[in-house]
């Protein structure tokens, strides 16, 4: 079996962090973190000017901060009749593909900040620790498009044609699902934890699914866990 990795702009070559490391196999496809790579966000944006939120995925495709692979992120943020798609497909890394997903390594925003513009569909598999630390993040800090790593609040489109926050608050958000190495079944108050969100707005959960023999089978891909020491715990 052959295995192939593909590195993104950005994404942990001749810096550090930001990381999006593509993993193929010959039937499976993966992420290696999806992170947010601040020497390349800060040539174009700062402290108080951020990617607009009512152009979705509009600003970081055009500053090539994302991949352009268009079936990975999120319907609710993308703009009806942009040709976003149009203008990055001459991109030598634009591909049509699906992942499988995302194997993230620590809780680091330059490791996983920009995963909250992926389908939320797609699993992420971390440590037990790494989720806790990224929801907690998430709760705790600015709510916007860019800050959606464990759940995602719903967006709607506008008349013209601009993006927001649904402001209907009895729509719940949806949470991603996320595959948790763990050596025992989290507690009743870790589950607590990770169902229930701050704010008004309700969280339809989906409580984590607990890896405890540290290896998973991904497609053709065998998956193991092994904890490394790092300047935050959980990292692997």
């Amino acid at each position: 079996m052959s295995v192939k990795l593909s590195f993104f702009t950005g994404g942990g070559v001749d810096g550090i962090g930001g990381n999006k490391i593509l993993l193929e196999s010959d039937r499976t496809t993966l992420f290696l973190d999806f992170g947010k790579s601040f020497s390349e966000e800060n040539k174009y944006f700062d402290e108080f000017l951020k990617p607009r939120s009512l152009n979705g995925l509009g600003d970081l495709l055009a500053f090539d901060l994302i991949p352009p692979l268009p079936e990975i992120y999120r319907e609710d943020l993308r703009i009806p009749n942009q040709k976003w798609w149009e203008k990055v497909s001459s991109h030598p890394a634009f591909r049509r593909l699906a992942i499988q997903g995302v194997l993230l390594s620590h809780a680091h925003l330059d490791h996983s900040g920009y995963i909250s513009l992926l389908s939320p569909d797609i699993p992420i598999y971390t440590s037990l620790t790494s989720a806790l630390i990224a929801k907690a993040i998430q709760d705790c800090g600015i709510s916007d498009f860019l800050s959606e790593i464990v759940y995602v609040k719903p967006k709607e489109l506008l008349e013209d044609g601009l993006i927001c926050s649904n402001k209907n608050y009895s729509k719940p958000s949806q949470q991603r699902p996320y595959h948790v190495f763990t050596n025992q079944l989290p507690p009743e108050r870790v589950e607590n934890f990770w169902n229930q969100a701050p704010g008004k707005r309700p969280l339809s959960p989906v409580s984590f699914i607990p890896i405890l023999e540290g290896m998973v089978n991904i497609g053709d891909l065998v998956i193991r866990f092994w904890p490394v020491d790092h300047s935050i715990p959980g990292a692997g």
